[in-house]
C-alpha cells in the first residue's frame, strides 16, 4: 500500500512540475535552478518507474516477478543507481544554486538555460559512470557468499580481498552520500543565516 501510494504521489507531483515548468513556465527562478528542478523531476520519475514499480511487482508476484532475475533485474538495478545518484547530485546542485542566487543576485541574471543544461549534463554523466565504476571494482575486490548472490551482484557478507580497499571503497561511497549531504547542510545553514542577517539589517533601517 505504501509503495503504491509513493508511486501515485511521485507520478502526480513530478508530472505536474514538468507541465508547469516546460509548458506554462510557472517556476519563476533563475534559469539554472529551473533546469535543475526539471531534471530533478525527471530523475524522480525515472526512479519511480525503474525502482518503485518493480518493487511493487515483486511484492505482488513474489514467485513470478520478471524483475527478480535475468536481464531485467540487471538493467533495472543499474538504472536505479543512475536515477538515485542523479537525485542526490541534483538536490545538492539546487541548494548551491539557490545560495549563489541569493548571495550574488547581479551575477545570477547572467545565468542562461544553456548553463543549466551543462550542469545537468555533467550530473547525469557522473551518475551514469558511478554504477559502471562500481561494477568494475566489485568483482575484483570483493568476495561473496553464493547464498547471498542475487541478480549477478553480491548483496551482503562482503569480505574485502585486500586491505587497500578497506578505505578506498568507503571513500568511494562517501563521494555520493556524505559529501552531497554536507554540501546541502552547509548551503542551507548559510542561506538561512544570510536571510536572518538581511532581515535584521532591514529592521534597523540599514537596507
Amino acid at each position: 500500500a505504501w509503495t503504491l501510494a509513493a508511486i501515485l504521489a511521485s507520478l502526480t507531483g513530478n508530472i505536474t512540475i514538468l507541465i508547469a515548468s516546460l509548458k506554462h513556465h510557472a517556476i519563476k527562478l533563475d534559469k539554472i535552478s529551473v533546469c535543475i528542478i526539471e531534471n530533478l523531476a525527471m530523475a524522480d520519475l525515472g526512479y519511480t518507474v525503474i525502482g518503485l514499480v518493480p518493487t511493487l511487482c515483486n511484492t505482488l508476484l513474489p514467485h513470478s516477478s520478471p524483475f527478480k532475475t535475468g536481464l531485467l533485474c540487471k538493467v533495472f538495478g543499474y538504472a536505479q543507481y543512475v536515477f538515485a545518484i542523479a537525485d542526490i547530485f541534483l538536490i545538492c546542485a539546487l541548494n548551491v544554486s539557490k545560495l549563489t542566487f541569493i548571495r550574488f543576485p547581479l551575477r545570477a541574471r547572467l545565468r542562461s538555460k544553456c548553463m543549466g543544461r551543462w550542469v545537468a549534463a555533467i550530473i547525469w554523466a557522473l551518475s551514469t559512470f558511478y554504477p559502471v565504476e562500481n561494477k568494475l571494482l566489485l568483482p575484483d575486490v570483493l568476495a561473496y557468499n553464493p547464498i547471498t548472490y542475487r541478480c549477478g551482484l553480491p548483496i551482503s557478507d562482503y569480505e574485502l580481498k585486500s586491505g587497500y580497499w578497506r578505505w578506498l571503497i568507503p571513500l568511494n561511497v562517501a563521494l555520493i552520500t556524505v559529501v552531497p549531504m554536507v554540501v546541502v547542510m552547509v548551503a542551507t545553514v548559510w542561506l538561512l543565516a544570510y536571510v536572518h542577517r538581511v532581515r535584521g539589517l532591514q529592521r534597523q533601517g540599514i537596507i
